[in-house]
């Protein structure tokens, strides 16, 4: 028994010992654990800053795209008014175009007849074709005394508005006079 109260009280002894060194370890290790905590709380202020100024800046970028965004839709649909606009105006081109185009045929049906109207009258056309340059001969003539009347109206505008001036303006030498 002896040697069994001694085993005992050796052990509570090794016990003993044990709980101060894990108590002391503890202590070192709670006091690393606190640095540790202190650093990683650190850590963490500056992950959490990180993540606001990149949250801010993301906002802001995010703002800034539905900004762009708008901005696009804005001018999409200025385009799609344009292209309406456009494709407007190009209907009515094509509606004119083809209204012409009509036109331009029975014109052509108009010259066609015409044409084989002349191929049967070719004598006919002959004495008309005398007659038609006599007549242009004329017409020059006409112009030119047209052009030549026109002239000597303008001189004689510019002769009578002398008159006129002569006749307002005080120092006349009263060499016309109005009956």
């Amino acid at each position: 028994m002896d040697r069994t109260k001694s085993d005992q009280s050796n052990k509570e002894t090794s016990d003993s010992q044990d709980d101060e060194s894990l108590l002391q370890f503890d202590a070192e290790t709670v006091k690393l654990l606190v640095m540790r905590g202190d650093e990683l709380l650190e850590c963490v202020t500056v992950w959490e800053e990180t993540y606001g100024a990149l949250e801010e800046e993301m906002e802001t970028k995010e703002a800034q795209h539905k900004q762009q965004l708008e901005e696009n839709l804005v001018t999409i649909n200025l385009l799609k008014r344009r292209e309406e606009e456009l494709l407007q105006s190009q209907e009515k081109s094509t509606k004119d175009l083809a209204e012409k185009q009509q036109g331009w045929e029975s014109e052509k049906q108009g010259m066609k007849y015409v044409v084989d109207e002349k191929n049967y009258q070719a004598a006919r056309n002959h004495t008309l074709e005398t007659e038609k340059q006599k007549m242009e001969m004329k017409l020059k003539q006409v112009m030119k005394h047209n052009t030549y009347q026109t002239c000597k109206i303008k001189a004689m505008e510019k002769e009578v508005q002398k008159l006129v001036q002569e006749k307002r303006s005080p120092k006349t030498n009263n060499r016309w006079r109005p009956n």
